[in-house]
């Protein structure tokens, strides 16, 4: 009888072991409920470190606040205050949303007016119009200003943010806000499309005597590492002795493909012609 009370206390302790083991591995203290439990237990399980003291105060806004609370979106400004304070512009959260939208452009796939944008001085400046976009036929230039997108003002800081609200769904219409040198800002309307993006271009230029393969790369998508090493390939045979690789303009993607496209394969026999 005292061996079988025995396998039943290390059982029920094996039990709550794994229980609290999985609670503090796998959730969030407010999730589980642990933040619920008095002081002493939820001391030993959840702590008290600085590290809490987020959830303790969502914690205290949903429960006491004197009007309902959007908890997630307070936790995702939360968390775009940490980010922020790394004072790194190549550190950013993105949303699911977000996130979705950089995949579709590095896959070269969206929905949206043809133009690419970059940060200049704080403020969303057009780099790039494709030709034959919707951005082209409404008269946008590159170096126009994005002031505002259907009628809200850009945040410089949340740039990701201000494409995907660009981009949407296929016959959709969006208002961009812009503002050209000095001038006025001015409403431009501009029907969304599937834009088909041109990943390189490539020419042979003679400098000196000397036949350079002169490539630009648009952007980092899928299928530009291919891309390249086919131009590449193509310049050689054509004589070029020399290759120059243009990337300003473009925007950044992984670095798994950076690599690719830092080493384009060209047959031996090929690179020696």
């Amino acid at each position: 009888m005292i061996g079988i009370t025995i396998r039943f206390a290390i059982a029920g302790i094996v039990a709550l072991s794994l229980f609290f083991a999985g609670v503090l591995v796998g959730g969030h203290p407010i999730a589980t409920g642990l933040t619920t439990l008095p002081d002493p237990i939820r001391g030993v399980l959840v702590g008290e470190a600085e590290g809490n003291i987020a959830s303790e105060v969502l914690r205290i806004l949903d429960d006491e606040y004197f009007r309902d609370i959007d908890s997630e979106q307070l936790a995702v400004t939360s968390v775009d205050e940490v980010i922020k304070a790394l004072d790194d512009p190549f550190t950013d959260y993105l949303t699911k949303e977000e996130y979705q939208e950089l995949r579709d452009r590095n896959d070269g796939r969206y929905s949206g007016v043809g133009l690419q944008v970059s940060l200049d001085d704080d403020q969303v400046v057009i780099t790039r119009v494709f030709e034959g976009s919707p951005a082209e036929d409404a008269g946008i230039k590159a170096n126009d200003q994005i002031v505002k997108v259907d009628g809200v003002a850009v945040d410089p800081e949340r740039l990701d943010a201000t494409v995907g609200n660009i981009r949407g769904p296929d016959g959709s219409t969006v208002t961009l806000t812009l503002k050209r040198g000095s001038g006025a800002p001015f409403d431009v309307d501009v029907k969304r499309a599937r834009i088909a993006i041109e990943l390189t271009t490539a020419e042979i230029r003679t400098v000196n005597g000397t036949k350079v393969g002169y490539f630009t790369l648009r952007q980092f998508a899928r299928g530009a590492g291919d891309a390249v090493r086919m131009d590449v390939e193509r310049l050689v045979e054509e004589g070029a002795s020399a290759l120059v690789f243009d990337l300003r303009g473009n925007r950044a993607s992984s670095s798994r493909r950076a690599r690719r496209l830092s080493r384009p394969k060209v047959a031996r026999s090929r690179r020696r012609t």
